[in-house]
């Protein structure tokens, strides 16, 4: 049966008198829709639909197609039903599938409906898909249709991303200069340097332009191009004049303005250093760039040796070694920066290096001869019961090690034969050893005699 409305009448004629009922309303449906099923009769005046309803009409919304039952009665014939069915046909409507989709200002977007025979969107177009370029989060209507005519109706979002507010500044440097620009209001970065971070540091020998690509979480992208303005700066030079024998006139040339490190502002500075000396002027041009040259004036200075005391213990050795000279002579005779020493008391050793000129230096250097340390054990005459513990402290070191492998100052002893203990002491470079023997005495042989006593109580 096609769409539409129809009336069915079905007359039920009976022994129990010329009356009738009948159900109007549509016999087929679309799914998800709402139909009304209302019944006519002659002479009667209670319904019960097979629903449960009890009123002339009901709205019913089968799922499925179904058959619906309605029985009325009249009091003039109390033992008679009256009865008609209507059937309703369910006709499944199109599981339209529509998807939602992200887009950036200025892309594009293509939305495809599936699942219906006939399509028609709320811009207008027939078919299953159309293209689509909003510039602000869009909502539009989908209606599909099967070829029963039934529809559904979906509402896929185009969402609109807005475009990261990427913001850059611009710089003007020096040459040789660096400068930093920095890109802000994206959450990622791309530069035409290859870095990926938000700031980059450059130091362009010319005017460079440089692009910046940000990038939203929403994978939205804004693009500028800075640009890095270089200036020239100076080539100072610097040339050294020498009026005398510690008198040295340093003169600079090739900018606008002079700054010294000696604090002088002209183009001129002498100096008389004691020392080997840089120095340093900074020349800036009328550009405001500037460049650094940097002078050494050398003075050829006495040595300074550099020698350590040393202490050591009876019967070692000490190796001395100096630096700071070219040459070196030990106690007046001829030898390399270091010699090997075992003096039987504190000594003093002298030591002259001289430059690759004519200067000298002198330094001496003490070597103290310390003795054996005195290690002291107490109990000094121990003697123990076997089975019993006891305590063996050591005195006069730093650190101690026993032959037990313990480095406590006392350890705890338990033996159960007579035992040498050893310790050697240690304090700086020198060190000392002592033993002890403990004694283990026997424990006595205790015997107990048993007798019997007669004792009187009163």
């Amino acid at each position: 049966m096609g769409g539409g409305t129809y009336d069915a009448y079905i007359a039920k004629f009976s022994l129990c008198g010329n009356l009738s009922i009948s159900i109007a309303g549509t016999s087929t449906l679309c799914a998800g829709q709402t139909a009304i099923l209302t019944a006519t009769s002659t002479g009667l005046s209670s319904y019960l639909w097979s629903t449960g309803a009890t009123s002339s009409s009901i709205s019913v919304s089968p799922t499925v197609t179904t058959t619906y039952t309605i029985n009325a009665s009249s009091p003039s014939y109390t033992n008679c039903i009256y009865s008609d069915t209507q059937g309703i046909t369910v006709t499944a409507s199109p599981t339209l599938v529509v998807t939602s989709l992200s887009i950036c200002p200025g892309a594009n977007v293509v939305l495809v409906g599936t699942g219906a025979t006939t399509y028609s969107w709320s811009t207008g177009a027939t078919t299953s898909t159309v293209a689509l370029s909003p510039t602000t989060t869009t909502i539009y209507t989908l209606t599909g249709t099967n070829a029963a005519g039934c529809s559904s109706v979906k509402t896929p979002t185009v969402f609109t991303y807005p475009t990261p507010p990427l913001v850059v500044n611009s710089s003007t440097t020096c040459a040789g200069q660096t400068t930093t620009l920095q890109a802000s209001g994206a959450a990622f970065y791309s530069w035409s340097t290859g870095s990926g971070a938000s700031g980059i540091i450059v130091s362009p020998t010319v005017t460079t332009t440089y692009t910046v690509i940000g990038t939203s979480v929403n994978s939205c992208t804004a693009v500028l191009t800075p640009s890095v303005t270089v200036k020239a700066t100076p080539t100072v030079a610097v040339v050294m004049q020498q009026f005398a024998v510690e008198l040295v006139n340093l003169i600079a040339s090739g900018a606008s303005t002079y700054s010294w490190s000696t604090g002088a502002t002209t183009n001129s500075v002498s100096v008389s250093p004691m020392i080997t000396t840089n120095y340093t002027v900074v020349g800036t041009n009328t550009l405001g760039c500037s460049n650094t040259k940097i002078v050494n004036v050398f003075v050829q200075a006495t040595p300074t040796l550099v020698v350590n005391n040393y202490t050591i213990c009876s019967g070692g050795t000490a190796t001395l070694t100096a630096s700071g000279a070219v040459t070196y002579s030990w106690n007046g005779s001829s030898s390399g920066p270091s010699i090997t020493v075992s003096p039987t008391s504190t000594t003093i050793y002298t030591v002259t290096g001289p430059n690759t000129g004519t200067c000298l230096d002198t330094r001496t250097v003490s070597v103290t001869v310390g003795s054996a340390l005195g290690i002291s054990l107490s109990p000094s005459t121990p003697t123990i019961c076997i089975g019993n513990s006891g305590t063996i402290t050591a005195t006069g070191a730093s650190t101690y090690t026993w032959s037990t492998g313990s480095n406590a100052t006392s350890i705890i002893i338990t033996p159960t034969t007579t035992t040498i203990y050893t310790v050697t002491g240690t304090s700086g470079t020198c060190n000392g050893t002592n033993t002890i023997s403990i004694a283990v005495s026997a424990n006595p042989t205790v015997a107990a005699i048993s007798s019997s006593s007669l004792i009187c109580t009163r």
